[in-house]
């Protein structure tokens, strides 16, 4: 299991929890690795564990009766994000995303298909296209089959709505507060 320096694995859940509740949980974690576009369990389905990511993004998606999917994860967030879905356009939803994204990540680089982030945002995949391409032309992101690097960030951020903000700090309070 790859630790930290506090002899605790990166999750920021696990590293806020005291001494003595972390030492509960650890002779039960272990370290899995999991692919791109892993799922984690089914609609309906009992859960059989509980995932402390150490990078990258878990999020929660609804298949809809149209055979679009979206993303709606936790209730903080699917509140924002359903606020979002509706209210904003696609490229500040697209800029919130890919910050989001990179800070899960903890990478300038996030490994993100358009048709993923097309799911992700509730739109077709040819708006994704077209924002993308618009925010390479100007030098905010690079991206190629997969893989979409943020390279000038104070832009994407600009770029952006109001919602990013608003998430990062609902959840920073969450580790802040602890138990």
């Amino acid at each position: 299991m790859r630790m930290t320096a506090s002899g605790r694995p990166p999750n920021l859940l696990l590293q806020a929890l005291d001494a003595a509740d972390f030492a509960l949980l650890e002779p039960n974690l272990a370290t899995i690795d999991m692919g791109r576009a892993a799922s984690l369990g089914l609609e309906g389905a009992t859960p059989r564990h509980v995932y402390f990511p150490h990078r990258g993004a878990v999020s929660i998606a609804v298949n809809l009766a149209e055979g679009q999917t979206i993303e709606v994860a936790l209730l903080a967030h699917a509140q924002q994000s359903l606020l979002c879905n509706t209210l904003h356009p696609v490229e500040a939803r697209l800029a919130r995303w890919l910050l989001r994204a990179r800070d899960l990540c903890d990478s300038a680089t996030v490994p993100l298909t358009q048709e993923l982030l097309a799911q992700m945002i509730g739109v077709r995949r040819n708006a994704v296209s077209l924002v993308a391409h618009s925010l390479q032309r100007a030098g905010i992101i690079r991206y190629s089959r997969g893989q979409i690097e943020i390279s000038d960030i104070r832009a994407l951020e600009a770029t952006s709505c109001a919602c990013y903000g608003a998430v990062k700090k609902f959840h920073a309070g969450l580790l802040e507060s602890g138990p």
